[in-house]
């Protein structure tokens, strides 16, 4: 019998994923071009950085 859609022969895994690799860590597609520049970024001793979630209140 025939397969009608859904997931190629050999099971939900042998179709061919979009995401990749980097560093052992997976990522979407749309990561791939600035990997290498965020992985090779510098940052000086004088900087200081702010990071937070997005709509987290500030006090």
């Amino acid at each position: 019998m025939a397969e009608s859609g859904g997931w190629p022969r050999g099971g939900r895994h042998a179709k061919q994923s979009k995401y990749f690799k980097f560093d052992g860590v997976r990522l979407p597609p749309f990561c791939r071009g600035k990997m290498e520049e965020i992985a090779n970024f510098s940052l000086r001793s004088s900087e200081l950085w702010i990071v937070m979630y997005p709509k987290s209140e500030l006090i």
